[in-house]
């Protein structure tokens, strides 16, 4: 069981290694989308749009494969899911507020 925590906490740092490492424009615009999917999944009792729902709809669209052929497609959906679900879920470990102004695309605002 702690091997699994273990390597799941190593997971998420890697992950968050590499969305930092994202270019600022892709970070800005992922980490907008990331918080308004959190802001629309806390209404999930009226618009029944849960982490999970978010996750499947907008995943695929968000994290593409390099290759996009069917099968990679299918075989990456469960993958696309789960890392969606943690982005959205997840969004203030992943874009801590405090980085709003150390990332930002080169023009004053």
């Amino acid at each position: 069981r702690s091997s699994d925590l273990k390597e799941e906490e190593s997971g998420v740092k890697e992950f968050v290694k590499k969305v930092r490492s994202l270019p600022p424009v892709n970070y800005n615009l992922l980490k907008y989308i990331c918080r308004f999917l959190d802001e629309v999944q806390s209404y999930s009792s009226v618009n029944k749009m849960s982490v999970q729902n978010l996750a499947t709809v907008f995943g695929p669209n968000i994290l593409r494969p390099k290759v996009e052929d069917p099968l990679t497609i299918m075989e990456g959906t469960v993958v696309v899911q789960q890392l969606m679900s943690v982005m959205i879920s997840e969004h203030e470990q992943l874009f801590p507020k405090d980085s709003d102004l150390h990332l930002h695309t080169g023009q004053e605002m």
